[in-house]
């Protein structure tokens, strides 16, 4: 009895910290079709979001008519047309799954940004391969930092 006890008390912290960490600030990796589709949502109204762009590495939509905030560092231009961050888009998003990647769970270089209390704050589309983070600044305000890992050559 005082076994099954135990038990239940553990599956119960289980349960409470499952529920505490679903609500915490995180990217989420998205299938190839909803990449697809978030694609042609984003090239058919780009105007509906501040893009920012890392040449040749990253793109960052944060849209305009919420009351989040997506900060970047001095790395980072601000953009207002669409040829210069198009390609990124494009060459980032999958036409496909992999049954690897869909098993494993690995992260795609298309990420939907969640912030506290599941909001979000926008896509972030880049080399696989590079490391990004955020800094929670405020409920509505949040920071990216992006290091590429691809050194371009002379």
């Amino acid at each position: 009895m005082r076994l099954i006890r135990v038990g239940l008390v553990v599956l119960l912290g289980f349960l409470l910290i499952s529920c505490v960490t679903a609500s915490e600030p995180r990217f989420n990796s998205l299938r190839a079709a909803d990449q697809q589709k978030i694609q042609q949502q984003l090239e058919n109204n780009w105007s509906e979001y501040i893009i920012y762009y890392i040449p040749q590495h990253a793109v960052l939509f944060d849209p305009k008519d919420d009351s989040n905030t997506l900060k970047v560092s001095g790395r980072w231009t601000r953009v207002g047309d669409q040829k210069t961050w198009i390609e990124i888009l494009r060459q980032n998003t999958q036409s496909t799954d992999s049954f690897f990647s869909v098993w494993m769970g690995s992260r795609s270089g298309f990420l939907e940004i969640i912030g506290p209390d599941e909001q979000l704050f926008g896509y972030l589309v880049h080399e696989k391969m590079d490391l990004v983070a955020f800094k929670i600044i405020d409920r509505n305000t949040m920071q990216i930092f992006y290091s590429p890992q691809r050194i371009e050559g002379p």
